[in-house]
């Protein structure tokens, strides 16, 4: 059994080293993204640092917090899903090998045992390799959150010893359960049949993919359906997160859909091109597990920009809608002079922005005493100081709620969905205690961007507003000199356009936005990259004899080539068409919840990201599937086919 194993591992070395390097990827990407957030989670403040300083800590480290957290859920995602596909298409290319073991005598348990012990391995080897990766891996994420100025410059996660058994359990798990499902299905297939490529074995769509795709396709269309009704974050969440479950459900149901959309994407009609087509037919299973990493990428690249950039626009819009002024004056620091008292201006209305943190008080679960259900956990977000009749002038959508703000009151932000705020709390600035507050009317989207409260100017001491940045929003006299009254606010701060200020707040998000999303993107594309590439190799490493015959009929080694590349090509449109679709999932749901949510439809798409991704993801395939092909026909055909004899 050793001999055939390792006679099976000469033969198959491009599915070996696959799945290994599958596992030390996941494994790196896994821990290094655990210990930075494990790092970021103990970060401090500097020592004697003031009140104001130590609530701007706190928020940069809940969002350092927030990005490392969904990297490590996106790094173990992706783990996942790549490589389960990879063990499952590396032992369904070995179901005819597993078949003559089991003719020649070899028993359902002792096969799948035997599967077990090489995930085992692999997955042991994986983990040994994946330590190191996940070493320089860590150092790469650390320069990138730098980079993008969510943790302070200098800043350096810290090395755990019990991260190496953890790893390495970490790598065997992943292993053993890629393999699992694959290995328990290959050996209830009869052995005649996987022989002969009937019955079941000629099935690549079994019940569990049926079954599993309707269900994420029924999600997604619940995604679609439910955005309008969840606000602008929780719309662009769900659009977001329709693209990629459109894509899975897409790849369970992909020995279907790729051959479908494969016949009726152009090819030459030669012989290339016919031999091409029908081993893309008749491999449904193959051309299905090239597509599904291709098919996810895409989808992660294309879905989350869209959305992102929709409810950017979307956002910008409604704010400048929602607020009444000629002209925005920005400042940080004590005013040199008084805006309002600025010949020519007839109203001016301050708003300062002031990290805080709100402990709500009352029970954590709506209706259930506090006793049984709990304190709900501190929350550190963004407040917004405000004096009430003067924001209601220059946001009259928030009226309402500034008649209810005043003294020991509070208002919900638009950010504050799913901060569960309640009815009251008390505020904090650092270690400055505010008091208690009552939390009133909600203040409407559009009117305060995305903070997490809004609070009278009385509630905040006046040093921390002398260190606060600042926002004024300036009502003009009728007939007053614009370029004057323009030019005297600009000896105080900086004086924009209502519209124009509009646009670079909604840039000023974006840009935190595109950190956040890079950050994120970059982990999940490279490993979505390895995936395409070892599903590449991994279909032609199995093809050695079907080269062999093409070539002993006729063919020349160029043609065999070009027709193994053309196949790899169509599989890739495939799957990019696929992507697509996938995408139009969430494109659809940002069409409805900008809709709902702002009042107008908005939807951004970047062209240039999806031609040069879907181009890229062509080029990447295909070059892929060439020099796999060219490995696959270094060996002469009569060589082959004798020794196969």
């Amino acid at each position: 059994m050793n001999r055939i194993a390792l006679s099976g591992f000469r033969e198959r070395w491009q599915t070996y080293v696959g799945a290994i390097v599958t596992v030390a990827l996941g494994v790196g990407l896994v821990q290094a993204s655990l210990l930075l957030l494990l790092s970021v989670l103990g970060m401090q403040p500097t020592a004697g640092a003031d009140a104001l300083t130590q609530a701007r800590a706190d928020g940069s480290r809940i969002v350092a917090v927030t990005v490392v957290s969904v990297t490590l859920g996106f790094a173990a995602f992706l783990a996942v899903f790549i490589i389960a596909s990879t063990f499952a298409f590396s032992v369904t290319e070995r179901r005819r090998d597993l078949a003559l073991l089991r003719i020649v005598g070899a028993e359902v348990g002792q096969v799948r045992r035997m599967l077990r012990g090489e995930a085992v391995v692999l997955g042991l080897a994986g983990a040994v390799l994946g330590i190191p990766a996940g070493i320089a891996l860590m150092a790469v994420e650390t320069r990138m959150l730098v980079a993008a100025g969510f943790v302070p410059s200098g800043f350096s996660p810290s090395w755990q010893v019990w991260v190496v058994p953890a790893s390495l359990a970490v790598g065997i798990g992943l292993a053993s359960a890629g393999v699992a499902v694959a290995a328990r299905r290959a050996a209830r297939i009869d052995p005649l049949d996987a022989v002969r490529e009937t019955g079941a074995a000629a099935r690549p769509m079994t019940r569990s993919r049926w079954v599993g795709g309707l269900v994420l396709a029924v999600v997604t269309v619940a995604l679609v359906v439910l955005a309008p009704v969840g606000g602008l974050a929780g719309a662009q969440a769900m659009a977001m997160s329709a693209g990629i479950t459109g894509a899975l459900a897409i790849t369970m149901t992909a020995p279907v859909l790729v051959p479908l959309v494969a016949a009726v994407l152009p090819r030459p009609r030669s012989a290339v091109g016919s031999l091409a087509v029908a081993e893309l037919r008749d491999a449904r299973t193959r051309s299905a597990s090239t597509a599904a990493p291709l098919v996810v990428l895409l989808a992660l690249v294309l879905s989350q920009p869209i959305a992102m950039l929709s409810f950017t626009d979307a956002a910008t819009a409604q704010i400048a809608r929602g607020t009444d002024a000629d002209l925005v004056l920005q400042t940080t620091g004590a005013f040199t002079a008084d805006p309002a008292s600025v010949p020519g201006v007839a109203a001016a209305s301050t708003e300062w922005a002031v990290p805080v943190r709100v402990q709500p008080s009352g029970s954590a679960v709506p209706g259930m005493s506090e006793e049984l259900a709990g304190t709900p956990l501190a929350v550190t977000t963004e407040a917004l100081v405000v004096d009430p009749e003067g924001f209601a002038a220059a946001h009259p959508g928030a009226r309402t709620a500034m008649q209810d703000l005043g003294g020991r009151s509070a208002a919900p932000g638009p950010g504050a969905t799913g901060l569960g705020l309640g009815r009251a709390g008390t505020v904090a600035i650092g270690d400055r205690a505010l008091g208690a507050v009552r939390f009133g009317v909600p203040v409407p989207a559009g009117s305060a961007g995305q903070v997490g409260i809004v609070v009278p100017r009385g509630l905040v001491p006046a040093d921390v507003l002398a260190d606060s940045p600042a926002t004024t929003f300036v009502v003009l006299d009728q007939g007053a000199d614009r370029d004057a009254v323009t030019a005297a606010l600009a000896r105080i701060g900086t004086v924009a356009e209502t519209d124009a200020w509009a646009e670079d707040a909604g840039a000023a998000g974006l840009d935190q936005n595109t950190r956040v999303l890079l950050v994120v993107m970059a982990v999940g594309a490279l490993y979505a990259v390895i995936g395409v590439l070892n599903a590449v190799a991994i279909a032609t490493s199995g093809r050695r004899r079907d080269f062999a015959v093409a070539r002993a009929s006729g063919m020349t080694r160029g043609q065999v080539l070009a027709a193994a590349t053309l196949e790899t090509v169509l599989v890739a449109g495939s799957a990019v068409g696929l992507a697509l679709v996938a995408t139009a999932m969430t494109a659809a749901a940002v069409l409805t919840g900008t809709a709902q949510a702002t009042g107008a439809a908005v939807l951004h798409v970047p062209w240039l990201l999806v031609v040069a991704a879907s181009g890229g993801g062509l080029v990447l395939t295909g070059a892929a599937g060439l020099v796999a092909a060219a490995v696959a026909t270094r060996q002469g055909p009569a060589t082959l086919l004798a020794a196969r004899g």
